[in-house]
């Protein structure tokens, strides 16, 4: 387990004298900015009805990385749900994987028309998705119209029962590997 002695107190979680272990981090999930502009857009086109889809990326020294926020359509869209078809989250997952062998599956992501935040659904959801084993620890984003701002990203993970709001961190995308092509919408 790496372990951080602070010597000269700074800002939190460094602002005491002493050690800090990896587990006592605050949880910090990185989402593209190309990724973010992506929801956003799609949000914006959906209304009034919600969208969404699946977060894909890696774990970098225990964080998530989200590398691409890909929507899938609902059959039949709704301001008050979201539901795709069943396999629909396991075939983008297989795409994005066959494409980059260093992803898989982060996640759910869907969008609000309304400023609220994550509803019983999306705790239920997230807590089974939780429970198991092949999706690990999933993150849920929420993008949601907000005052003042267009559409703001609300990042989640799973605590015991109940969702954990976390700080979003922008980044740059993956480095290519040779031979491996990435291919981006419209200039995301």
């Amino acid at each position: 387990d790496e372990i951080i002695e602070v010597y000269r107190p700074t800002d939190p979680p460094f602002h005491r004298i002493g050690t800090v272990r990896r587990k006592e981090l605050p949880i910090v999930v990185e989402i593209g900015e190309a990724d973010q502009a992506a929801m956003r857009r799609a949000a914006r086109k959906a209304l009034p009805n919600e969208t969404g889809g699946v977060l894909i990326g890696v774990h970098v020294d225990g964080h998530p990385v989200v590398t691409d926020a890909i929507e899938i359509l609902a059959r039949q869209p709704a301001p008050n749900g979201f539901v795709i078809d069943p396999g629909e989250t396991c075939r983008a997952v297989e795409a994005a994987a066959a494409a980059d062998q260093r992803v898989g599956y982060l996640g759910e992501w869907h969008s609000h028309p309304t400023n609220q935040g994550p509803s019983l659904t999306d705790l239920g959801t997230m807590l089974r998705l939780a429970s198991d084993d092949d999706t690990g620890d999933p993150v849920l984003v929420v993008v949601r119209p907000r005052e003042g701002e267009a559409f703001h990203l609300d990042v989640y993970r799973v605590g015991t029962d109940r969702l954990v709001s976390v700080s979003m961190q922008t980044v740059g995308g993956l480095t290519p590997i040779e031979g491996v092509i990435s291919v981006k919408g419209d200039g995301d």
